[in-house]
């Protein structure tokens, strides 16, 4: 799963493939759930494993997701953790209007 939105980096050029990546941490003592958000030029660019876009070089970029507490624990318990991670992304602002892929 993945996100799709177009963001142009400073640098001029359009990355519109979103992953949250499968490196995820869970800190059982502060209950809280984070992963690193990861951007490529696209969908065809992250089936290559071309490396991922710095996403310090898009203006307003999300750099990680996290989830504390109750939804932490519930997402850990489920079937795969970045469901949730990926619904959290999407009540984002720099998310708006993204569509799963």
């Amino acid at each position: 799963m993945a996100l799709q939105i177009d963001k142009t980096t400073d640098e001029g050029f359009v990355v519109s493939y979103w992953r949250v990546s499968p490196d995820i941490r869970y800190n059982v003592v502060d209950q809280t759930l984070r992963a690193r958000v990861l951007a490529y030029v696209d969908s065809k660019a992250r089936s290559e494993d071309k490396p991922s876009v710095p996403t310090f070089s898009v203006p307003d970029a999300v750099l990680t997701v996290s989830l504390e507490k109750e939804a932490a624990v519930a997402a850990i318990k489920s079937t795969d953790p970045r469901d949730a991670l990926y619904a959290e992304l999407k009540t984002l602002k720099f998310f708006a209007g993204a569509i799963d892929v």
